[in-house]
């Protein structure tokens, strides 16, 4: 899994340089993450773009550091953990209303026992099925079938 630079720079108490991206052209995601950005705010709220463009947009920023900061729309949670499962670092939740919605959108982010996402594994920050299920273990565990 990438470490975030926009945590990084939060545990030490320094502001994070993020940009948004309105167009979906890769070449613009693979330039602005090696330009010194922190972060890449990619707005699925507002903007047209389906899960499978923006899945590819991140891999286009995998080049660079910068973090991919994801706005699903409110109440988008499968949606969300589809963003996280493709790359996103993060999550931009709109119009959170109280504090059980905030539990309930940090649950559908995170894994069990915290939360409820359900285990991919196949993606780039797993690396495709090659790092450990198990926190404890070190040592990446292949299964056979």
């Amino acid at each position: 899994m990438r470490s975030s630079q926009i945590r990084a720079k939060l545990r030490r108490n320094e502001p994070a340089l993020i940009t948004m991206l309105h167009y979906i052209d890769p070449t613009l995601y693979e330039m602005t993450s090696l330009m010194g950005f922190d972060g890449l705010w990619m707005d699925l709220e507002h903007h047209h773009y389906s899960v499978e463009t923006a899945a590819n947009l991140m891999r286009a920023a995998r080049v660079g550091v910068a973090d991919i900061i994801a706005r699903p729309a409110k109440g988008e949670f499968m949606r969300m953990a589809r963003l996280l499962e493709a790359g996103a670092q993060g999550i931009m939740y709109p119009r959170c209303e109280s504090a059980a919605e905030a539990a309930e959108v940090v649950r559908w982010a995170k894994f069990a026992p915290v939360g409820e996402r359900g285990v991919d594994g196949a993606n780039a920050d797993a690396p495709f099925c090659s790092a450990p299920l198990n926190p404890i273990s070190r040592k990446p565990t292949m299964r056979r079938w």
